[in-house]
């Protein structure tokens, strides 16, 4: 058994350069929360909709976690929740953050977190132009058991393959939908909305949800992005 404290706040993912134990660039997230009472991940937005000074606050801790470990030079993908007293250290990965953050990262930002990876590990400051954002992404997990069927029914995968083909969505598969599902089943992919703004992002998602039957009465992503 693994007993830990309970933190209130927001979670949020940060991915952070470093070139010798100096900050390079930060990309952060807002992580929406799980589906109780499984501890799987529901629905991500980047860039974050927390207001810029404890973005900034969120950044700098996890910058100086990474430090105080060690990581000095590489990228790091730190997990820290907002709390009613600042941020509070989660988890750090010493990688970049996992499946879609490569992907969306370089969408948003024009930067190729593996290409930063490599030049940092040949000895060379990866260069970071900043580029600030011109929309949002928010995404929704799909999971094996609530959403399988829409890789397997012929009419939901056309529905799926016309909302790809016009850019109204962008599918990631992470996984595969024919696993068993278990108490810890693992997403097996994400659809991915843009938007101008957060608003319109949830107001999109909404509407693929519906046509797709993402939304269950086990499943309830409009409850989940209320918290992004």
């Amino acid at each position: 058994m693994l007993l830990m404290e309970y933190l209130d706040g927001s979670e949020h993912a940060i991915d952070v350069v470093i070139f010798e134990r100096k900050l390079v660039a930060a990309f952060l997230s807002d992580i929406g929360p799980t589906n109780y009472p499984s501890y799987t991940g529901t629905v991500t937005l980047m860039p974050s909709n927390l207001p810029s000074d404890k973005q900034a606050q969120l950044v700098t801790a996890a910058y100086q976690c990474c430090n105080e470990i060690g990581l000095s030079n590489g990228v790091f993908n730190v997990e820290m929740k907002m709390t009613s007293t600042g941020p509070k250290l989660l988890e750090i990965n010493a990688r970049m953050g996992c499946g879609f953050t490569r992907n969306w990262i370089k969408r948003l930002y024009g930067v190729d977190l593996m290409k930063c990876a490599m030049l940092i590990s040949c000895g060379i400051k990866p260069y970071v132009p900043k580029l600030p954002p011109v929309e949002f992404l928010l995404g929704v997990n799909l999971i094996p058991s609530e959403h399988g069927r829409i890789m397997t029914n012929n009419n939901l995968r056309m529905v799926l393959n016309d909302l790809q083909a016009s850019g109204d969505v962008i599918l990631m598969m992470v996984g595969d939908e024919d696993a068993e599902s278990t108490q810890y089943e693992q997403p097996f992919a994400k659809i991915t909305v843009k938007g101008r703004n957060v608003d319109e992002c949830r107001q999109k998602l909404g509407e693929v949800c519906g046509k797709l039957n993402i939304e269950t009465k086990n499943y309830r992503v409009s409850e989940f992005t209320k918290y992004l």
